[in-house]
């Protein structure tokens, strides 16, 4: 990671929200907040002395409602003080569904409506918050309003994720012109 970079984080699976933010549910059943991811970046951008670096979550799960918390050993409070005060980073976490509701998975085999509408709406290289409205109104149709695509941001400049070359993944819906 070097300043002015952009990382992207894309997860498919399993999401809660439990004390008031989303967790991402791994393949052993352990909870990671993003507000935990965020803070892990935050301090790796200070120890670097990196600049203008911005972390792109997309998150294509649910966020059922769960009691507890993610990681019991965690300070909430010094999680929020240290993504709020990293200066040096910028954030955007876009999410499939709006807390408390699930995420349709689709057919076996298949991209979820979700993937499918974030990857035909990047390859229009629009910035990532037109992209995301363009993908909240597909996924809010399709759904007929059962699945409700948000974000969440905090960016320093506008941000444009373009595709880098190669063939896209099977069933990936990029549009072509």
């Amino acid at each position: 990671m070097a300043s002015h970079d952009v990382v992207v984080l894309f997860f498919t699976g399993h999401g809660s929200r439990m004390d008031d933010t989303t967790c991402l549910v791994d393949s052993v059943g352990s909870h990671v907040s993003v507000r935990k991811l965020q803070a892990v970046f935050a301090e790796a951008v200070e120890e670097r002395q990196l600049r203008d670096v911005s972390f792109v979550l997309i998150l294509d799960c649910g966020q059922t409602t769960s009691s507890g918390v993610a990681d019991p050993s965690d300070d909430r409070d010094d999680l929020n003080v240290c993504v709020a005060d990293a200066s040096e980073c910028s954030w955007f976490v876009g999410y499939a569904t709006s807390p408390g509701t699930k995420a349709f998975s689709g057919d076996a085999g298949e991209l979820t409506l979700f993937t499918s509408s974030i990857l035909r709406h990047v390859a229009t290289r629009a910035s990532i918050e037109a992209v995301f409205r363009a993908v909240h109104h597909e996924v809010l149709s399709a759904t007929n309003g059962l699945m409700r695509p948000r974000l969440e941001a905090r960016l320093n400049r506008p941000l444009v994720l373009v595709d880098r070359g190669g063939a896209p993944g099977a069933g990936a819906g990029v549009v072509r012109g």
